[in-house]
């Protein structure tokens, strides 16, 4: 009687152990996907702040353009002198 208490014990702990391994396992799969999810938030915010930061650089060109057509209009520079 003995010998199967103790055995039915030993499943036990080990039947424990188990479900506490499955569980590890689980929450760093989790940490994972939620690290790889805020890599791709952080690479989209990046490539959104790129394609902000061309869109300026176009539009300042577009400005430098247009003053460059207008002094050309007036014969002159544009120095404001």
């Amino acid at each position: 009687m003995r010998s199967f208490q103790k055995r039915k014990k030993k499943e036990e702990e080990e039947e424990e152990e188990e479900e506490e391994e499955e569980e590890e396992e689980e929450e760093e799969e989790e940490e994972e996907e939620e690290e790889e999810e805020e890599e791709e938030e952080e690479e989209e915010e990046e490539e959104e702040e790129e394609e902000e930061d061309e869109d300026e650089d176009e539009d300042e060109d577009e400005d430098e353009d247009e003053d460059k057509e207008i002094n050309l209009v007036k014969g002159g520079d544009n120095d404001g002198i």
